[in-house]
């Protein structure tokens, strides 16, 4: 197993998930919250049979997870911040809906339809699941999902999953 490689700033995985933040930051889809963003980084290689991640680069409080072709499956921020659940949010799930498919344009290529929108009604929950079918020509591709997570308080990406397990009967 690849199990004791040594991350190193020149590998493949590493370049792909820095030049997806930066990708991010620069199209304000996520803050710019860490000088240490470039400094920490680590490396776990996923080898299960049940999971399209290879490669899960860790980048500041940012989670990058990356397919065996090299492309970013998923990101989640680690570094939640605690809100005020006195306040309102200032997103409405209707923005909520519009930020999302904004963002997704950005990220992706892929064909996408909207699903629909959760909200827990849990005390502290202070993020929108907005969920949508991956799309081809049009139709939905029911058993596959992408899942925006959005903060209702700033409105910002806080994780992403276009990682669908196709589980082989």
């Amino acid at each position: 197993t690849l199990s004791g490689k040594i991350l190193n700033i020149k590998n493949k995985e590493v370049k792909v998930a820095k030049e997806f933040i930066e990708l991010l930051i620069d199209k304000d889809i996520i803050d710019e919250n860490s000088e240490k963003l470039l400094e920490e980084e680590h490396l776990n290689q996923s080898i299960g049979k049940a999971s399209n991640i290879k490669y899960s680069v860790i980048l500041g409080s940012y989670a990058i997870d990356i397919d065996k072709d090299f492309k970013v499956i998923g990101f989640s921020n680690k570094d939640l911040d605690v809100k005020d659940k006195a306040k309102d949010s200032n997103v409405t799930e209707e923005e909520a809906i519009l930020l999302s498919e904004k963002y997704l344009k950005e990220i992706t290529d892929s064909e996408f339809l909207f699903k629909e929108i959760k909200e827990k009604d849990e005390e502290n929950n202070s993020h929108y699941s907005v969920i949508f079918y991956k799309s081809k020509d049009g139709e939905p591709i029911y058993e596959q999902e992408i899942i925006m997570v959005i903060d209702k308080y700033s409105g910002k990406l806080d994780s992403y999953s276009n990682n669908n397990v196709d589980i082989a009967s």
